[in-house]
């Protein structure tokens, strides 16, 4: 061990300077490595931890009550004496609007805008809401009447932020039904000027918002008022309905006594349900889940690339320091050293620098991790700055330091390969395998320098002429085929966002919210009075009936005026009751095909529905529960087959297509008049924002993956420059000028690019189409794969361009080598 030790010393003291490079080259790389690892888990772990973060209550109880106030209030104190019971606070579901006043003047409105408001109406009661984060500001004093807390959307609609004061006047209890149909009525309710101390974001303040229409099947944006506010102003406010938040003992477990003991208390009457998440929250939490994982993906997709990446540069650069100490081998293996302790010399002489390295990739990890989570992620972290993980932490030290031991063995076992008395003449002068396309395009009378150029690029060389010529072809090829397939990615998606069809849209807009029978014949003379409505179709939907057991979305166009109808990808639509065309999602997972039957179940009796299309499907508002391959469209008559007999069947709004020879702009703004605060401008569905948002994902790692293969062609050009001096020198004594020699570098560099560009382009296409059907089979949409061809031919002439200016640094230093100084030192 005492010689391993003193030859490893040596070596060590002679590069002091070239360690430390290592050393940092080392950590820079394991750092990125596991920033990214680290990042990814941090990722996955975001959402579950805002979601869990924000179940702060286990029930929620709704008892039958005529006056909203005084029995609620009771029904309060007496659930709350059950010994089940922790705690219950009363809250209203939502109130259904406010109206927005300009200045201090009430007496003037600017026009109403329903939102929805929140109240806890006990002390305390805000912490069933959960645990927001709190993206400025703080939560309101529930002792002040005046504070209040806003989501982003209501910020973004409003141009609020924390200080700002907002005026809104409620509607009465009266006004229920007409605020919530959108109808053009004055609010009566109570006047409050509040002043704006946070805003929040819940888990259902995930999915985009729509910031560019105003109307009540979009809007959502909350305000979160406190119980002072309630004591003040309510309770005349239109509301859906107080209910009571509860706190259980034993959390859910005790479900079943509270229902037990509200049976007792209330007989039938009473409801208590554990507190899960709605359909429309689940679908915003699926959606997001989807999206963070594919961010997740990618950050360990960069982790993987890096770490092959600087796997083989750090191994390439110690090896090639470790061979160049080799020299001497052959002399200490004929003194007795055998090839075993060779390697152990390197491994010696590496240990330091993989100590070094590992401890600076911890230390850049942690100081990296404020830069994740990305995206979508980074929107449900409740503690965003600095993270340590400490099992990645732990593991990815000890995997840094074992990848550059790993690199010393081999490096080292390599080195002393050289039977003792050699001195490695054989590694110098073996025989050296030569290009044949170089071979080819030297018969074909090119320039000598364009002809070295390609041998250099082509031909790794040997022993200290072998320069890591494959790598750097591989990088690059790799970084061409990459940004291909992120460009083929990205123009399919705006492809998709700039044709709603494929997104299941076939009309032009939607209108009304009725509630009853009267309000869609009204709608209807409305439309067919309209010159500028070409068709119109009634729509009635709903989310609950039972496809084959499976709850599904039900949509379907009742009469109207005009062909209007859902986008059919194969078949046709449904013309009998006892047909149903399906999603291409659905179709999949229920195993049918075009032609078989399915039996449908809801209120009534079950009936079975014989398939005849695939359609995209799309309820028009964006409703967080549709995916545009999920759901079902059936004839409107099966509707009396699924809801409760008695039920009124009617259309709930009006999908409508304009004339294309009528001015857009005036028929849009007549529409808004005759259905106030209802037309809705199509909307794609949230599984498709969620692809968006994450839309710049293939574009980052390829841009990632382009840097990785900059690094490796610059450290195959220099590293070429440095170990091929004795060739450069031969060049220049036989006649090469200066600029000669500059454009072999240069040559070098272009045929790396040209060899990527042909592998990588085809590669690219070929996998950027599949990614995006891959995708749109899974969403179910109707879009096929889109190619740019000029981006693809810019990627190439980028690849050229880059390749070259890299190539520029190490062209004029093969430049300056001086002929009689290189081959006496060689």
């Amino acid at each position: 061990m005492g010689v391993l030790w003193l030859r490893a010393r040596a070596q060590l003291r002679g590069r002091a300077r070239a360690n430390l490079f290592l050393a940092l080259l080392v950590g820079l790389a394991g750092a990125l490595v596991l920033a990214a690892v680290a990042g990814a888990r941090r990722s996955e772990a975001a959402l579950p931890r805002f979601l869990a973060a924000n179940q702060t209550v286990d029930a929620t109880v709704y008892v039958p009550s005529s006056g909203p106030a005084d029995d609620a209030a009771a029904a309060q104190r007496r659930v709350a004496a059950l010994p089940e019971v922790r705690q219950a606070f009363r809250m209203t579901g939502w109130t259904v609007g406010a109206l927005v006043l300009a200045g201090a003047d009430p007496a003037e409105p600017s026009g109403w805008q329903r939102q929805l408001g929140t109240v806890a109406l006990d002390p305390g009661g805000s912490m069933a809401f959960g645990r927001p984060i709190m993206v400025a500001g703080r939560l309101p004093d529930e002792r002040r009447p005046e504070e209040v807390a806003v989501d982003e959307e209501l910020a973004g609609r409003r141009d609020l932020s924390v200080g700002s004061r907002y005026r809104v006047q409620a509607f009465t209890v009266e006004q229920f039904a007409a605020a919530g149909e959108g109808r053009d009525v004055a609010a009566r309710g109570a006047v409050a000027d509040l002043r704006v101390v946070g805003i929040v974001r819940y888990p259902r303040d995930l999915i985009p918002v729509v910031t560019d229409q105003e109307n009540l099947r979009v809007n959502t944006g909350e305000l979160y008022l406190t119980p002072a506010w309630w004591r003040r102003y309510g309770p005349d406010v239109a509301n859906y309905g107080i209910g009571l938040a509860v706190r259980l003992q034993h959390g859910q477990a005790d479900l079943p006594r509270l229902q037990a003991s509200l049976r007792r208390l209330y007989g039938g009457q009473a409801q208590a349900q554990g507190a899960e998440a709605s359909e429309g929250d689940k679908a915003i939490t699926a959606g997001t889940r989807r999206a963070i994982a594919l961010e997740s993906a990618a950050l360990a997709a960069f982790a993987l690339l890096a770490s092959v990446a600087a796997l083989l540069l750090v191994g390439q650069t110690l090896g090639r320091q470790i061979r160049s100490e080799a020299a001497e081998s052959p002399i200490l293996r004929a003194l007795g050293m055998t090839r075993g302790q060779l390697a152990g010399v390197a491994v010696v002489r590496a240990a330091p620098i993989a100590v070094a390295g590992s401890v600076l990739a911890v230390a850049g990890a942690v100081a990296l991790s404020p830069a994740t989570p990305l995206g979508v992620a980074r929107r449900t972290e409740l503690d965003p700055g600095v993270a340590v993980d400490p099992p990645v932490l732990a593991a990815g030290a000890a995997l840094v330091a074992a990848g550059v031991l790993a690199c010393a063995v081999l490096a080292g076992w390599r080195a002393g390969r050289a039977p003792a008395g050699a001195l490695g003449v054989a590694e110098v002068t073996g025989a050296e395998r030569r290009s044949r396309v170089a071979g080819a395009l030297g018969a074909t009378g090119l320039p000598p320098a364009a002809v070295t150029g390609t041998r250099f690029a082509l031909e790794p060389g040997r022993g200290r002429t072998a320069v890591p010529v494959r790598s750097a072809l591989t990088a690059t090829a790799a970084a061409v085929c990459a940004l291909t397939v992120a460009v083929t990615f990205g123009s399919s998606l705006v492809q998709l966002a700039g044709h709603p069809r494929a997104y299941g849209v076939s009309w032009d807009l939607q209108v009304g919210n009725f509630a009853d029978a009267q309000g869609p014949e009204q709608a209807a003379r409305k439309l067919a009075a309209d010159p500028a409505v070409a068709a119109y179709r009634g729509a009635m939907s709903g989310i609950g009936p039972l496809l084959e057991g499976r709850p599904v979305t039900v949509l379907s166009f009742a009469s109207g005026k005009g062909s209007l109808g859902p986008v059919v990808v194969e078949g046709r639509g449904p013309a009998q009751p006892d047909e149903v065309a399906l999603g291409t999602v659905t179709m999949r997972t229920l195993g049918r095909r075009i032609g078989d039957t399915v039996e449908i179940r809801g209120a009534g009796e079950p009936q079975r529905l014989r398939i005849v299309g695939r359609v995209v499907v799309n309820l028009g508002d964006g409703s967080p529960s549709v995916a545009p391959g999920k759901g079902a469209v059936v004839h409107p008559d099966l509707w009396r087959h699924l809801d409760p007999p008695g039920a009124p069947i009617s259309p709930s709004y009006f999908f409508v297509r304009l004339d294309p020879a009528a001015d857009r702009r005036l028929a849009i703004d007549r529409l808004r008049r005759d259905f106030p605060n209802t037309v809705v401008l199509p909307l794609k569905q949230p599984d498709l924002t969620n692809l968006e948002r994450v839309g710049y994902l293939p574009g980052l790692l390829a841009g990632l993956v382009a840097l990785l293969a900059l690094g490796t062609v610059t450290h195959a050009l220099v590293t070429s420059v440095s170990r091929r001096r004795r060739d450069l020198a031969m060049l220049k004594a036989l006649g090469f000028t200066r600029g000669q020699v500059s454009q072999t570098v240069a040559w070098q560099a272009t045929t790396f690019a040209l060899v990527a560009a042909l592998i990588g382009v085809p590669l690219g296409i070929a996998g950027g189409r599949w990614a995006w059907r891959l995708i749109a089979g899974q969403l179910g949409i109707d879009a096929g794969p889109i190619v740019p061809p000029l981006s693809v031919l810019a990627i190439a002439a980028g690849a050229l361009l880059v390749a070259n200016l890299a190539a520029a640094g190490p062209g004029r230093a093969a430049a300056r080598t001086h002929p009689a100084v290189a081959l006496r030192s060689e």
